[in-house]
């Protein structure tokens, strides 16, 4: 049996990214700190980002007598503020419970739709729907990568928008997709002048921090991991993609 290869990503060059109109999609709020912080800091310097946010992150505690409300309240003023620290232009929640995407499947296709026509992306960033760990172990992140890996699709076919009563309009070209948690990284973006902004807006998310959950072990597995990809590109802190259709236009 002859093993395939695993591909070395790319490294790439966020300066060469300019004028761009960027949205990042999570599925609660924090996943896109963890997952792209560094790379979105860098982007938001000359390209306009947008934040898209699919639940209210009401089962972020270990508490369980913790009120929800208070809860979606306070991790949405977290999101508001880790946007700000990344020069996000605007961040908008669309409140779906938590842990119930899966069963929204087509409400949120179209969701996603409607964002994208909206904003008129050049670049789209979500999970990797053929992630081998992360998203297919937590059921929303799956629920929301297919859905926008689908939607980047959807928004391209007119007939498809009008018959969805979304209206006339459809989007060329089609946006470029970013995704993250990878299966397999085709592309890599060197954070480590981001570093302290990326560990800065994951602070923030004082919520998600307690005695299970320490931020000082987080923040040592995510410089393991993200300084393992730096060194597969040369790199002290590097986070990784698969850019679908990627071609080259930003490498080193």
């Amino acid at each position: 049996m002859v093993s395939t290869p695993i591909q070395t990503p790319a490294l790439i060059d966020t300066d060469k990214i300019t004028g761009k109109k960027i949205i990042a999609f999570g599925a609660h709020p924090d996943d896109i700190e963890f997952t792209s912080a560094g790379t979105i800091f860098q982007l938001s310097r000359n390209n306009d980002v947008h934040f898209a946010i699919a639940t209210d992150g009401s089962y972020g505690t270990h508490d369980h007598n913790q009120d929800r409300g208070e809860l979606v309240k306070t991790r949405y003023q977290e999101a508001r503020e880790s946007a700000k620290q990344l020069k996000a232009k605007e961040i908008d929640f669309w409140s779906y419970p938590d842990l119930d995407l899966q069963n929204r499947k087509r409400q949120l296709l179209k969701k996603v739709v409607k964002a994208l026509l909206k904003i008129k992306p050049d670049i789209v960033f979500s999970w990797d729907p053929w992630g081998k760990y992360e998203p297919a172990v937590h059921p929303d992140h799956r629920a929301l990568a297919w859905a926008v890996a689908e939607g980047v699709m959807m928004s391209t076919l007119p007939k498809w928008i009008h018959r969805k009563g979304l209206g006339n309009k459809f989007l060329s070209p089609k946006p470029q997709l970013w995704l993250y948690a990878p299966g397999e990284a085709n592309i890599a973006v060197d954070i480590s002048p981001a570093w302290e902004q990326k560990i800065t807006a994951i602070k923030l998310f004082k919520s998600q921090f307690d005695s299970e959950v320490v931020m000082e072990k987080v923040e040592s597995r995510l410089q393991n991991n993200h300084s393992r990809v730096g060194e597969q590109v040369g790199v002290q802190y590097a986070e990784p993609f698969r850019i679908m259709e990627y071609r080259g236009e930003w490498d080193r």
